[in-house]
């Protein structure tokens, strides 16, 4: 399944199929068979059915059958008209579910993470949770209107935390941000976890909501750079302790 087939299209570009032999390793090509303009696929709604032959330096090496289908989906919704650069996303990490647990050994450790604004962000690594997490965790996203305007979508992915490295679990297809906030309503996704061969691994279970916040007055007509701004932190609340002996 080919998302964002709209940019590919539009970008000039085409399919062209590619044929490996897997090895420990690494992938030995075998070779590709010839373009096919994603103009020419997304053409109708109909299946088509393709049998190319494979080459190899220009040499024939095999063959490759396929077929295609061109399947319509609603567009994104039009930009919230109160959205500014104040406004944020409240965005809730639920719990998710798993088709298999990596660990050979115990139960494996999930997180989830996502790109937001060129940064990593995660939920806590629930330990031992094998296929099934709960977390709960709500992140206050600022500046969504940047994601907006860009077209950015938001894309999940779940992990399953090692000594050393992290496997990765799942990640889901993307949510357009301009349907994310497009009402204050609280919305409920149940969206489907796929692995690294596009097979369904598993299910994410998210809220979000978007949060209207006005824009800035217009600048006090008195203030001149001499004015300051005093502020007074009166007392702080954490959810937890980040030392492990002491606080």
């Amino acid at each position: 399944m080919l998302e964002n087939i709209e940019l590919e299209t539009k970008a000039g570009k085409s399919l062209v199929m590619e044929a490996y032999d897997k090895d420990v390793a690494s992938s030995d090509k075998l070779g590709s068979a010839n373009a096919i303009s994603y103009y020419k696929l997304i053409a109708d709604e109909e299946e088509h059915t393709y049998d190319l032959d494979i080459f190899m330096d220009y040499k024939k090496t095999g063959n490759v059958k396929f077929t295609t289908k061109f399947v319509w989906c609603e567009p994104d919704p039009p930009a919230n008209p109160l959205l500014n650069a104040n406004c944020m996303l409240n965005l809730v990490i639920v719990s998710a579910t798993f088709l298999k647990d990596a660990d050979l050994i115990g139960k494996q450790d999930p997180y989830i993470k996502f790109k937001y604004n060129g940064k990593d962000v995660q939920t806590d690594v629930k330990d031992g949770a094998g296929k099934a997490a709960e977390w709960n965790e709500k992140f206050c996203l600022t500046q969504v209107m940047d994601q907006v305007t860009s077209g950015k979508r938001l894309i999940l992915e779940a992990y399953d935390k090692d000594l050393v490295t992290s496997d990765l679990l799942g990640k889901t297809k993307g949510i357009s941000y301009v349907s994310l906030v497009e009402n204050d309503e609280i919305k409920n996704h149940t969206v489907q976890l796929f692995d690294t061969e596009k097979k369904v691994a598993g299910e994410l279970i998210l809220t979000s909501q978007f949060i209207f916040v006005p824009e800035d007055p217009e600048p006090n007509p008195d203030l001149n750079r001499n004015c300051i701004l005093r502020i007074i932190v009166h007392n702080a609340k954490f959810f937890k302790d980040n030392d492990t002996f002491g606080k």
